[in-house]
């Protein structure tokens, strides 16, 4: 009614100005009238502020002791109602029409009111509508000047032409809340606090702000079809939202709490995501993507990809721990379109299409794409090299592919498939044969490991196999692999394996015809170190016998031949019959190949191996002390530092075949065979015992010689009891000189006599205890029994022998370790002695003989006085 006066009055301002115009007879009455009402026009146009009073909160709104307003009246249309420095003040102010409400440094909720406006500002505040409506005509604006007002909503709606939200937090909690603004800002490190469902009708604009959820999934929808909301430079943080509205995301980050495991983002309207990064999205019913970083790629979906994607899925479970999976969804790409998954990925019931004419390329770090329909060109690429095996099962359409890497393909249709590697025997169904139906097939590799599955191509496809790789766990096989049904066989074909790439002289088999492919690995022949003779037999020494499936080093399932000079022989194992005329001495070349067993076929190149002398490389001879050798000797050195000192008769030196030794390499040490004597450095091993470091009994190996040619015998060791691994330091003339056999006759039977030996020094070691050790060998050189005293004696029948002694200390703890003297060399002769005279017997009977002629004369004696006694009596009687 108020501003109805005043456009009266001004109206009659109005009039009077051209009344006064009009006739200047009455000019000074009219500007009397005209300043009269200018004067009642700013007396009444006057704002009335009314500021609501704190402890008025339990009244009504319309208590005049609730207000206090310049006009001294309540609140009313022409009012500007302040709530100021209110603390947690709650207030129903029921309908309430006003011109402008300001909160300044105030915590205030409003409960169950309405209030219409034409501004609604709110300073530094906290302001609350709890089932409240606010209506603002104009503007609604908060915190345009200063920084820190929160804006809360529950079950309530505010209205406005124009808001704008600085550094705001906007809180919506409770079931539904409703947000009606033509154009919406907000920005500055602002915050929407979606907690309940929300309707938004207008456009919103966030910049620079965060967009938070209590973790409960939020829906956010319109009635409005002008509707839309842009996220710039902004944060989508715990942001389980479903949206009802177009958005348009740009530069925008989401995530989840670490560990959350809650639905993400729900996209139903049409949707663009420029440079941003997201967490997982649930769905997008029409989602353009440009330039952006994805969590996954949402189930029954369509999205229009461009520029560069990463897919970046998170840990999931040690199954499938980083593992994008998307099904049932449309993915169309641009031209420009690169992907890079940095995980697997997982295709289902998808199709895949472009809208260029250029290769679309996608990288993972594993393919599994299954039911899928693709069209166009798309390049798959691995982004690590030949470490998976990628499956494409059931896809069909007009597509032209680019596989990368090692793929399986089980009922694929496509109009050109150009694949690095196939393995037609790495499939996941049991039964699947590999089939392919495509115009033209180019394959780099065909990779062959099975005999069961193999590849099926229909009739009218034309394709090439440039390369046949066969897998190392069937190296072994004999049987053919069946790989394929090929009708275009490269010119340049090459085949290979694991193995042939690892092993020399190695091959590959490929057989093909008008039905099938077969292939097989071809071992080499065994590396054959050389081979000797002694008369009876030939003994072939490999290198290496390895189980390993590149070899068939244990002839499982090939035999030997042997080529003697156009002579064959055949052999199921490395020692095979010596012909005839070969015997210790032979020396000759022959050719070793493999064959099969199963088809007679020699599969291998032959291998030249050298039949050496086998009395010479097979020699045993050793220069130790106890080795039957009375001037040589071999002993630890005492000071633990493992030197041993070697001494022997080069004279005496064997000369097999005619060969003479040349050099003695113990260990790793060599010595010419004239110098007699050697001291060198072992390695050693401590004992507890005597607390001692002792040297290790080193291998000896032998350089012979003979009219220019070099033999070597292989390092020899006699390690056969009773020599010792390790020797502990001893003097050599611990050996007694006078060892001697002697018989015991209480436990002889017939001609096996049982013998002691005799004479050995009760010698005390510093370490170990003393041993001395016999042994008698036939006169032809036969060992015929070896004794240690102190266990066993020697039984034997009587003849003539060689006996060899030598004593020893040994440690009790281990008969391996131990040192030995010289070694004394006697010939015995052992029979049986002639009885000699038993001097015992005779002294026996002497001394009772004596005894008995002493008694006796004792007895004459006794006699002869008694009877001179008697006669002394009888004359003095008389």
């Amino acid at each position: 009614m108020r501003h109805f006066c005043v456009g009266r009055a001004l109206q009659a301002t109005h009039v009077s100005a051209s009344i006064q115009l009009s006739n200047s007879t009455h000019r000074c009455c009219y500007t009397r009238r005209l300043l009269f009402l200018l004067l009642l026009w700013v007396t009444v146009s006057v704002a009335d502020d009314c500021f609501f009073l704190g402890d008025c909160a339990a009244l009504s709104w319309s208590e005049p002791k609730c207000w206090n307003c310049t006009s001294e009246r309540l609140p009313d249309g022409d009012s500007s109602i302040i709530f100021q420095s209110l603390n947690n003040v709650s207030a129903n102010l029921e309908s309430l029409v006003v011109k402008e409400v300001i909160i300044r440094n105030s915590y205030l909720t409003v409960i169950g009111s309405n209030i219409s406006s034409v501004r609604l500002s709110v300073e530094n505040s906290f302001f609350r509508l709890i089932n409240t409506t606010v209506v603002v005509q104009n503007s609604l604006s908060v915190d345009p000047n200063s920084i820190g007002s929160t804006l809360s909503l529950h079950d309530s709606v505010i209205s406005s032409n124009t808001t704008i939200l600085r550094s705001t937090h906007l809180i919506l909690t409770g079931t539904n809340n409703t947000f009606n603004s033509t154009f919406t800002h907000l920005y500055d490190n602002g915050r929407l606090d979606i907690q309940s469902d929300l309707i938004w009708n207008g456009q919103l604009e966030i910049s620079a702000s965060n967009v938070t959820t209590n973790k409960t999934v939020s829906v956010v929808s319109t009635q409005l079809a002008a509707t839309s909301w842009t996220l710039r430079n902004s944060t989508l943080r715990d942001a389980t939202l479903t949206f009802h509205l177009p958005l348009d995301l740009i530069n925008v980050t989401s995530d989840l709490s670490e560990g959350d495991n809650l639905h993400g983002l729900s996209f139903h309207r049409f949707t663009s995501i420029t440079n941003s990064t997201l967490q997982p999205i649930d769905r997008c019913l029409r989602c353009d993507v440009l330039h952006s970083t994805l969590e996954n790629l949402p189930n029954n979906s369509t999205l229009h990809l461009n520029g560069f994607i990463r897919l970046i899925p998170t840990f999931k479970n040690v199954f499938n721990p980083y593992t994008c999976e998307v099904s049932d969804s449309i993915i169309e790409g641009s031209s420009d379109l690169i992907i890079e998954t940095y995980g697997s990925i997982f295709m289902n019931r998808v199709t895949l299409n472009t809208s260029g004419v250029k290769t679309i390329s996608w990288s993972a770090v594993y393919f599994y794409i299954e039911d899928t329909v693709i069209d166009s060109a798309w390049t798959f690429r691995e982004l690590e090299h030949g470490l998976v095996q990628h499956y494409m099962v059931r896809v069909r359409g007009a597509s032209l592919l680019h596989l990368e890497g090692n793929w399986t393909l089980v009922h694929v249709r496509a109009k050109d498939i150009t694949v690095d590697e196939i393995n037609p025997g790495q499939h996941l169904f049991a039964g699947d044969v590999e089939i392919i139906d495509v115009d033209r097939l180019i394959i780099q590799r065909l990779r062959v490991d099975s005999d069961s599955r193999y590849l099926s191509l229909s009739n009218t496809t034309t394709y090439t196999i440039h390369e046949i790789y066969l897998e190392r766990e069937y190296m072994s096989t004999v049987t053919p692999v069946r790989g394929g049904i090929p009708n275009m066989i490269s010119d340049q074909l090459e085949s290979n394996s694991e193995c042939s790439e690892l092993v020399r002289n190695s091959s590959i088999s490929v057989d093909y015809n008008t039905t099938a492919l077969y292939v097989t690995y071809l071992p080499p022949t065994p590396e054959i170190t050389y081979g000797w003779t002694d008369g009876r037999y030939v003994y072939l020494r490999p290198s290496t016998t390895d189980f390993d499936q590149c070899y068939d080093d244990y002839l499982y399932h090939h035999d030997l031949v042997v080529d003697d000079d156009g002579q064959l022989r055949n052999s199921s194992s490395y020692r095979f019959d010596a012909l005839p005329d070969e015997n210790g001495c032979s020396h000759k070349r022959v050719t070793v190949y493999l064959k099969n067993k199963y088809t007679g076929i020699i599969t291998s190149k032959g291998r030249q191996v050298d039949i050496l002398p086998g009395n010479v490389v097979q020699n045993e001879y050793y220069p130790w002390g106890n080795y039957n050798e009375t001037n040589f000797w071999m002993g630890a050195l005492s000071g633990g530092d493992g030197k041993i000192r070697v001494t022997w008769n080069a004279s005496v030196v064997p000369r097999p075949c005619g060969y003479q030794a040349e050099i003695f390499t113990f260990g790793n040490e060599s010595v010419s065979v004239w110098e007699e004597t050697f001291t060198l450095r072992a390695d050693t091993v401590h004992y507890s015992e005597c607390s001692i470091s002792v040297p290790t009994v080193p291998t000896l190996s032998i350089l012979y010689s003979k009219e220019g040619e070099y033999l070597r015998r292989s390092p020899y060791v006699p390690y056969a009891y009773p020599f010792f691994k390790s020797l502990l330091p001893v003097d050599l003339r611990i050996t007694p000189d006078d060892v001697s056999l002697s018989i015991n006759r209480a436990t002889s039977h017939g001609n096996v006599t049982l013998w002691e030996v005799k004479g050995t020094s009760n010698v005390n070691c510093t370490c170990g205890t003393y041993r001395t050790i016999v042994q008698l060998h036939d006169t032809n050189g036969t060992l015929l029994v070896s004794h240690v005293s102190g266990y066993d004696e020697l039984m034997v029948p009587y003849g003539r022998y060689v006996m060899y002694a030598t004593s020893a200390c040994v440690l009790p703890s281990d008969y391996s370790v131990g040192g030995y003297g010289r070694t004394l060399r006697r010939e015995v002769e052992l029979r049986e002695e002639e009885k000699p005279f038993d001097s015992t017997k005779w002294i026996v009977f002497g001394s009772l003989g004596g005894a008995l002629l002493l008694f006796m004369t004792f007895t004459v004696a006794i006699m002869i006085w008694m009877k001179r006694q008697q006669k002394g009596n009888y004359v003095q009687i008389q």
